[in-house]
């Protein structure tokens, strides 16, 4: 018998030396359960329930309730036949996974008799029986499934949304699965308002999570979390969600106005609005510069990269043209926010008229005020009416016309007495397309036989925006006639008025009376 005894204890010994070494190898702590390990230790409580000399168990053998970590109570019998039983107490105890995916366990309560006092009551009272060993039992026949609780507490990558409260996190789905595979699925997880989640309890071992849905709002998120649930120190799973990015834009030419000057090297300009980024990522804005009213047509293209330091700020992104290409023309710009090669938001609206920008163009036609012709007299106080025809203006916004004369021969300005004719007029467009009237008034009586081109130009906000200034036009251009008094020809009758005659003959009376008078009053004349 104390043979006996001495080999179950050198194999107990073994078993729990080879324990020590697996779990060491495995990086494990050795109270840590999980599927992946081949067996597990701990402690549990014993109490003897069923003994023969209570009559509900056979001789030399006894049932324990037998409870675990987590408050599991299974009922467990003594292998060791006709050693005593153990006192009731907490004992170390080793479990070997089965392919049930328990644990069969053996409660390592096997320890040296020293004396009656040192056994389970009731064996006390059968103390010095034949066959009694110098061990107490161990208790086994036993299975156990340890078990862990597991919950989730969603974050935001951003605390607060572009009007400084938090997020609402309720409604993120994470699915938790026993495989990498996530076909076998063990539970889910719910969030709610304030990001925390319900709690599953489940055998310990290796899980992988995953995002199912997440808060309206989110983007999903794709990171998969293993985790290996142990007895006894309850896991939360934090993880965290992007908002969805929000961008808007407001396009403008470099002069800071919607309404740009055809040059050769134009520069539009579109101010991004972002909202819900993550600051210390890295994001790039592509941008595309359409035609409004052939979207087909790609204007421009530009991209920039930025790191945001704030979650909701601006950037600026510069398209170039030729603007003369463009006349009368509106043009849209549209922009894509990426992150990691991947949209995570736009503005592609191609009739936001925030996002647009247009060149607007003119046409003139003058005009003679008096006749509606295209000739003047050489006289004092003619005038020019030029109707201004604008198109691609912006209802509601206020514009000034400016024009001027130009001497065709010289290409200069026309100059009266040294001055410039001139003319302007400020109107607020209440349509996209429409005209104006222009009046210059001057005196053409020594301008007979020039011809003369009406310039205009419309500004909005003293800036220039639009001209018509081409010298050869003939809508723009006048001709001033040079008029001249006609000499009479020989043989030409000359009507004469009847009174002409009298008037000559009064006229040489007065003057023959004048002189008379004047050598009267001569000094030294007598009367």
């Amino acid at each position: 018998m104390k043979n006996i005894s001495i080999i179950q204890r050198t194999v107990t010994w073994i078993v729990v030396l080879a324990l020590a070494i697996t779990l060491v190898f495995a990086n494990r702590l050795p109270d840590a359960y999980g599927e992946s390990l081949p067996t597990i230790t701990g402690k549990c409580t014993t109490k003897l329930t069923k003994h023969f000399l209570w009559g509900n168990a056979p001789k030399y053998n006894a049932a324990f309730d037998v409870t675990f970590p987590n408050g599991q109570v299974y009922e467990g019998w003594c292998i060791d036949h006709k050693d005593y039983a153990p006192a009731d107490g907490t004992y170390n105890f080793v479990g070997t996974l089965n392919s049930e995916g328990t644990y069969d366990v053996i409660v390592n309560s096997n320890y040296p008799v020293n004396g009656k006092n040192s056994v389970h009551y009731m064996d006390q009272k059968v103390w010095g029986a034949s066959g009694a060993g110098n061990n107490t039992q161990r208790i086994g026949q036993l299975k156990y499934s340890p078990k862990g609780v597991i919950s989730l507490l969603k974050k935001s990558k951003v605390e607060r949304n572009e009007k400084g409260e938090a997020f609402n996190l309720s409604g993120a789905e994470y699915g938790v699965y026993h495989d990498k595979n996530m076909t076998k699925l063990a539970g889910i997880l719910v969030s709610g308002e304030n990001g925390e989640s319900n709690k599953l309890e489940l055998p310990v071992g290796v899980y992988y999570i995953k995002e199912e849905k997440a808060p309206e709002g989110f983007q999903i998120n794709t990171e998969i979390y293993e985790v290996t649930l142990e007895e006894g120190k309850p896991i939360v799973v934090t993880a965290y969600d992007e908002p969805n990015a929000h961008i808007e834009t407001v396009a403008f030419f470099h002069t800071g106005l919607k309404e740009g000057v055809r040059e050769k090297k134009s520069i539009i300009h579109d101010k991004v609005n972002y909202e819900n980024l993550v600051p210390g990522d890295e994001y790039v804005i592509k941008g595309k510069l359409l035609n409004r009213d052939n979207a087909k047509e790609v204007v421009a293209e530009a991209e920039k990269k930025f790191t945001p330091t704030v979650s909701n700020g601006t950037e600026l992104i510069e398209f170039k043209t030729n603007g003369c290409e463009y006349k009368g023309s509106r043009l849209v710009a549209v922009e894509e926010l990426y992150k990691n090669d991947k949209i995570v938001g736009s503005h592609m609206d191609l009739e936001c008229d925030e996002q647009t920008v247009v060149f607007p163009s003119l046409r003139t036609m003058a005009t003679d005020y008096k006749d509606k012709d295209k000739t003047l007299k050489d006289e004092d106080n003619v005038t020019i009416v030029d109707k201004v025809q604008y198109e691609n203006l912006i209802p509601g916004n206020e514009y000034e016309i400016k024009g001027i004369i130009m001497d065709k021969g010289t290409g200069k300005p026309l100059l009266i007495k040294g001055k410039e004719i001139k003319a302007e007029k400020r109107f607020k467009a209440t349509k996209a397309d429409g005209f104006e009237e222009l009046k210059f008034t001057f005196d053409a009586r020594s301008l007979g036989g020039r011809d003369v081109v009406v310039f205009e130009r419309i500004y909005r906000e003293g800036i220039e925006i639009a001209a018509h200034a081409d010298i050869n036009d003939k809508d723009q251009s006048l001709t001033i006639e040079k008029t001249s008094v006609k000499s009479p020809k020989t043989g030409d009758r000359i009507n004469i008025n009847p009174l002409f005659p009298i008037a000559i003959i009064a006229a040489a009376f007065c003057l023959t009376r004048f002189k008379k008078d004047k050598r009267d009053n001569l000094p030294g004349k007598q009367s």
